[in-house]
Parts: structure tokens; C-alpha cells; sequence
């Protein structure tokens, strides 16, 4: 019970000390653990010498009893497998068997099975024990399933507050915010690879990227739309998973690319980033086994490349302003130049002089400027001189009439 409160043993851990405890309370020989794990089944735990090994992924079959117990959600228990119906494989080995289902909200996540070598099944008080075990693993299931779930929303705001932080902090260059949160995305989506491409040119080009498993460097190279799992994104504007990339038939160019990258790549996923409800490029993650990406890692990613788009577009208008700011202040000084030069005057033979040409000149004909260009200008006569002009005339006219003596 103290193993169930301690966040520090896992459900596989709790498993195995389950499985042994009932496989010795029980007297049975064989005990096993079996999980849920998105479409598949593992098995978290075994004691004794079960069909599988611990570790193995299975599909939930019917011709199995776990298998049928977690398709039906019901308990079963052969007291002989030898008139089992349907028929069981290897019916002559572990005569007595039992497999209860672990059921949440109407759904298997799990199954505890238990064998006998000998027919004869299982005394009611042990089907009892065994169930009341199967209750103590559906709570450690739960509390490590409301943990993990604590723990990513924890990650995702973690990761979000990263990104946020990366925008605010470079408002001039979009590669730091890409480069978070390519790194974001790779750690907490479990992908070996997490690219972020930009379309250019009608082209896909890789910006940013992480790589979390060896492998050949990634092309850096322009990438087409068609053939290729980030463009059929781009173009759809929409979410593109395939679940085995090096079976796939429909992006021959992706395929081609996993091949000679070499990292064991399977599961690909792109997420388009949209602006307008356009496509500007991707997100993209690879995992080097066929496992999906769920909804909850899709949605987070959509969060991801909402992100992305606002950092672009924080640098656009970053730098827009900034050139428009540019081009005002150089127009701004060229009228100021303009509105600071003084006047051209005309010089002596036609062409404009500025002053500071006019006085050179002055100077070097020995001449005061001022003065001289009040010297040439002429002085208009005031009334009284022209009254002694004119009896200056009048005087010479009568000396000039009066006869000689």
C-alpha cells in the first residue's frame, strides 16, 4: 500500500510486485501485467513462464484469454483449458486460467492473468484475492495516469512561457524563437527530429531543427510541395500524419529522404503554420518507432506553430517600421538642407553667385563689396537739386545772349 502513495514507483514497478504477491498468495505458477498503449499492449510485468516477455507490444486478440477478457471488459477463468471454448493455443499447457480485466470509463486499460500448470482452477476466495488486486493496480494506473497528466500540462505551459519569453526577447530576428521551439517540440512530443521549414519561393526551406537520435545531417536544400509530407500540409492547410513514412507510396519524396538519413524514422507528422489561412510552412517531427502522435501532442504543436507565426510576423513589422522610419529621417534631412541654403545673386556675367562668392570676387579686385556696390548704384536727385540745376542753365543762356563789348 506505501508503493501505491510513492510517485516515485512506476505502474510497471507496482505490476511486478502485484504480479508476484498474487502469483504466491494464489498458488498459481505464471502471472502477467498487461498495459494499454494506444493501440497496442504491453506487457509491464511477468513472474514465472508466461507466452511473452516483459517489454513485448501485442494486439488484443480473442484467440487469447487476456485478449478476450480486455475486448469483452468481463472476467474469465477455465478451470481446464483442454474444453475451453473458443479453443485456446496450447491448451495442454497452463491448465487453470484466469485473466481480469482492469476497466476505466468503460474501456480496458489493462489486464492481470494468472496460469496453473495443473487443471482445477481457482478457489473462489483466490478469484477474490486476485480481483481485489486487480482493484489496487486500477488505482495506481489512475494515480500515475492524473501524475503524468499534472506533469505534461506543467511541460506544455513550461513550454509555451519558454517560447513567449523567446519572442519577447527578439523582436528583430525569428531564429531563436524557431529554434525553442523545434527544441520544445522534440522533447516533450517524445520525436527523435522536430524541424521548423518556411515557405520561400514556392519552396520549403528547413529554418531551425533538433535532432535527438544519430543519423545523417538533414538537407538543407529547397524542398518541393509535392511528393513531401510538410508540403501536402502546406497545401491542404492541414494536419498530415503517416504512420509508417518508409511504406508510404504517397510522398516519395519524404521516403526517399528517411532512407538516406538512416535514423529508423517511421511515424512522421507535420503541422502547417497559417497566417490568414495560408500556409507559410511546417512544423515537422519524426519517431524512430510506428507510434502516432495523439491528440493532445497535435494540439499543443498547433499551439507551437500559432507561435511561430506571430514571431514572423512580429519581425516583418519590426522591420517594416524600421525602413519606414529610415526613409522619413532621409527625406526629412534633405529638406532640411534644402531649407538652409541662403539665395543665389547674379554675377557679372549672368550666372547666379551665392555671397560668400561675391565677396571673394570683392576681394581679389581690391574692392569693399558693400561700398562698391553702393558706388554703382546711382543717386536719384532730391527737388532741391534740381531747382539749382536749372538756374545754373538759365544763368548760361544770358551770358551767352548779352552782346560783346
Amino acid at each position: 500500500m506505501k508503493a501505491l502513495a510513492d510517485p516515485r514507483v512506476s505502474v510497471d514497478q507496482l505490476a511486478d510486485m502485484i504480479v508476484t504477491a498474487t502469483v504466491r498468495l494464489a498458488g498459481a505458477d505464471n502471472g502477467a501485467f498487461i498495459r494499454r498503449d494506444g493501440d497496442a499492449w504491453i506487457v509491464g510485468a511477468i513472474h514465472g513462464d508466461p507466452p511473452f516477455a516483459s517489454g513485448e507490444r501485442h494486439v488484443a486478440e480473442a484467440i487469447s484469454i487476456w485478449g478476450r477478457a480486455v475486448l469483452s471488459g468481463q472476467r474469465f477463468h477455465y478451470a481446464d483449458t483442454k474444453f475451453a471454448e473458443p479453443q485456446l493455443p496450447d491448451a495442454e499447457k497452463r491448465r487453470t486460467r484466469m485473466a481480469v480485466p482492469i476497466v476505466r470509463d468503460g474501456e480496458s486499460i489493462a489486464v492481470l492473468a494468472m496460469s496453473r500448470n495443473d487443471p482445477g482452477g481457482f478457489e473462489p476466495s483466490t478469484i477474490a484475492l486476485i480481483e481485489t488486486f486487480a482493484d489496487q493496480l486500477a488505482v495506481a494506473m489512475e494515480n500515475a495516469r492524473l501524475l503524468k497528466e499534472t506533469k505534461e500540462s506543467l511541460e506544455r505551459q513550461s513550454a509555451i512561457a519558454e517560447i513567449l519569453e523567446a519572442i519577447s526577447a527578439s523582436p528583430t530576428a525569428v531564429e531563436p524563437v524557431l529554434d525553442t521551439i523545434a527544441a520544445s517540440a522534440a522533447r516533450i512530443c517524445n520525436a527523435t527530429y522536430a524541424g521548423v521549414t518556411l515557405l520561400e519561393n514556392g519552396a520549403l526551406r528547413m529554418r531551425q531543427s533538433v535532432r535527438r537520435a544519430p543519423g545523417a545531417a538533414t538537407m538543407q536544400r529547397a524542398m518541393p510541395l509535392e511528393g513531401t509530407v510538410s508540403g501536402a500540409a502546406v497545401l491542404r492547410t492541414a494536419v498530415v500524419q503517416v504512420d509508417d513514412i518508409l511504406a508510404s507510396e504517397e510522398f516519395p519524396v519524404t521516403r526517399e529522404s528517411e532512407r538516406r538519413i538512416a535514423d529508423g524514422t517511421r511515424t512522421v507528422l507535420a503541422v502547417p503554420l497559417l497566417r490568414e489561412g495560408e500556409a507559410i510552412g511546417t512544423i515537422f517531427l519524426r519517431r524512430a518507432e510506428l507510434r502516432r502522435f495523439t491528440e493532445k501532442e497535435i494540439g499543443l504543436l498547433k499551439t507551437f506553430a500559432d507561435q511561430a507565426v506571430i514571431a514572423i510576423e512580429n519581425v516583418r513589422l519590426f522591420n517594416e517600421t524600421k525602413e519606414s522610419l529610415e526613409r522619413e529621417t532621409a527625406v526629412a534631412g534633405v529638406l532640411r538642407a534644402i531649407s538652409g541654403s541662403p539665395p543665389r545673386r547674379p554675377g557679372r556675367d549672368g550666372r547666379s553667385l551665392r555671397p560668400d562668392a561675391e565677396r571673394s570676387a570683392a576681394d581679389r579686385d581690391g574692392r569693399d563689396p558693400q561700398r562698391t556696390r553702393h558706388a554703382r548704384a546711382p543717386r536719384c536727385p532730391s527737388r532741391e537739386d534740381a531747382g539749382l540745376e536749372r538756374r545754373s542753365h538759365a544763368a548760361d543762356d544770358a551770358r551767352r545772349s548779352a552782346p560783346a563789348r
